[in-house]
């Protein structure tokens, strides 16, 4: 089922609608209030986002790397020498100040931590670096007229979920249950894609059925 816009989605909705007294602006807050909810609940990897800085050296003993207005959880840290990434560890913010170097020894960056909202990356680094944030962002309501990846990739949640909000605010709570399990349904088919494409297929062994195969000797393994 797909949809250009938000609006082609409130169009389709509207099919479902035994009372059509609900304004398109009062639909498409229906459908951002449950987006909003189904991504604070749920993570998917439309949301998956990276960030590029330019971190220069500094005299308090760290750098920091400004989160994007659109975080809501970080993935990975990476800084770049020499077009190779390496990854920096995660240590808790008052734990990495302790064990800091003193900040007019400089280095190459080791650990970054988080906290009010920005990335603090330790040591004090010795000249100024390309670091590359990887994170979930949370994507923003949509307008009428636009469109974004959670339209592109998950519309049926979207639909469903504005049926539900829809039949909250009609007071028909047992209608909104059933479009929550659907939507629900929707969201699951969702997270068994998301793990299936990010595992790596493993290589199969044909064999005929029924055969035993002998356990892994000093001199021979069996691959299955």
């Amino acid at each position: 089922m797909p949809y250009s816009t938000a609006s082609a989605l409130l169009d389709a909705a509207r099919q479902y609608l035994d009372n059509t007294g609900a304004s398109d602006a009062q639909l498409l807050n229906f459908l951002n209030t449950f987006m909003g909810r189904i991504q604070r609940e749920h993570h998917f990897w439309f949301q998956e986002q990276v960030a590029t800085r330019t971190l220069a050296t500094s005299t308090s003993g760290f750098s920091r790397f400004s989160m994007p207005t659109d975080a809501i959880g970080v993935r990975r840290l990476f800084w770049v020498e020499d077009n190779k990434r390496k990854e920096l560890t995660f240590t808790p913010f008052f734990d990495a100040i302790k064990v800091a170097p003193d900040p007019d020894t400089a280095d190459k960056p080791e650990r970054y931590s988080f906290y009010r909202n920005e990335l603090y990356i330790f040591p004090n680094i010795a000249s100024a670096i390309t670091a590359e944030l990887y994170y979930d962002r949370v994507i923003p309501d949509l307008v009428q007229t636009g469109s974004n990846d959670f339209l592109r990739f998950a519309p049926d949640v979207l639909l469903y979920g504005i049926l539900s909000e829809y039949s909250h605010w009609m007071g028909e709570h047992q209608k909104a249950q059933y479009w929550e399990g659907k939507a629900q349904d929707a969201v699951n088919s969702l997270l068994k894609l998301h793990i299936v494409s990010a595992v790596k297929p493993a290589s199969l062994v044909m064999r005929t059925p029924g055969t035993i195969l002998q356990g892994p000797t000093a001199s021979t393994r069996v691959s299955l």
